[in-house]
């Protein structure tokens, strides 16, 4: 317990936060309304099709589309909701973590921990780069709310 004694921060504050924190929050946020997009896109998507192919019925980048790929509208729909309930979820953390709260940062730790352990399971079934940076900058999250924050949540006036 005494690695968290409050130390002396001198660290950058950018918008009076601690730097590891504003890039967290960040990059969960960006993640967060990426998926959001993505989610909206999914469960609009036979509106988005159907409106397209309304509009010009000889679109050839659609029926390209509709020809290679087998459209299931039910799926795209529940998939969308889905990336909707976990984009959801990173924005209402990633608020709470600005906010240096500790049931968030409880609740983050729990959340992260879970993605994490999907992402390093799903990284083992089928390898990608961009699935390695995801798990790594999870895992860098997760060491940075455990180990870093709490000494920043201990002393909130530690500013330089």
């Amino acid at each position: 317990m005494d690695d968290l004694k409050p130390l002396k921060d001198t660290g950058p504050h950018p918008f009076g936060q601690p730097l590891g924190l504003v890039l967290i929050v960040a990059y969960k946020a960006i993640w967060g309304l990426t998926e959001l997009l993505a989610g909206a896109l999914l469960i609009f998507s036979k509106r988005l099709i159907s409106g397209e192919l309304a509009e010009d019925p000889q679109d050839l980048f659609i029926n390209w589309l509709l020809s290679h790929f087998n459209v299931d509208y039910r799926a795209a729909a529940y998939t969308g909701i889905v990336f909707i309930g976990l984009a959801l979820a990173k924005l209402v953390l990633a608020a709470g973590i600005w906010s240096r709260s500790w049931r968030f940062r409880q609740a983050a730790l729990v959340f992260f921990s879970a993605i994490a352990v999907f992402g390093a399971y799903h990284l083992s079934v089928k390898f990608t780069a961009l699935k390695l940076f995801a798990v790594l900058a999870d895992l860098s999250i997760l060491f940075y709310l455990w180990k870093v924050l709490p000494r920043h949540l201990r002393d909130r006036n530690a500013r330089p």
